[in-house]
């Protein structure tokens, strides 16, 4: 948070953007807090930090679309449900557990998905649309 601040101070743009992603699991009185009376500075960030929440909201309402049937018609098979959940208990609703949502995914897919080609296709185009919601976050300069 201190370098955050810093950077904002003296409008060191890419400073601010290398240490914002570091401050987002802060709670906003925490980040209020740390800066002056009056200061936009918090207010701008929870703008940015609102970008995270949106793709975790997004996460955990949005099931992944089913790209192809499984034998016999069925939408989905037995594994999908305990992959599904096992992935969002790993992401915990964590802002830098999300960042990394590729990781986690892909750790699961081992580990739940066996040898299901159906659902690990639909894992695999989940990934793909986290991390597009991932990049487009713009950076906190973009606020100031």
């Amino acid at each position: 948070m201190a370098i955050l601040q810093y950077a904002a101070k003296y409008n060191h743009t890419d400073l601010v953007d290398e240490a914002a992603p570091l401050t987002i699991e802060y709670e906003f009185l925490e980040v209020k807090n740390q800066f002056e009376k009056g200061s936009r500075i918090p207010y701008i960030w929870l703008e940015y930090r609102e970008q995270w929440a949106s793709i975790i909201k997004w996460i955990y309402t949005v099931n992944p679309p089913i790209s192809t049937q499984h034998k016999g018609g069925l939408s989905e098979c037995n594994l999908w449900k305990p992959f599904y959940w096992k992935v969002l208990e790993d992401l915990k609703m964590c802002p830098s557990r999300v960042k990394r949502a590729r990781q986690f995914i892909e750790m699961d897919i081992t580990r739940k998905l066996e040898d299901c080609s159906h659902c690990i296709r639909r894992a695999q185009k989940w990934i793909i649309a986290a991390e597009a919601k991932i990049e487009a976050i713009q950076p906190l300069s973009n606020f100031l």
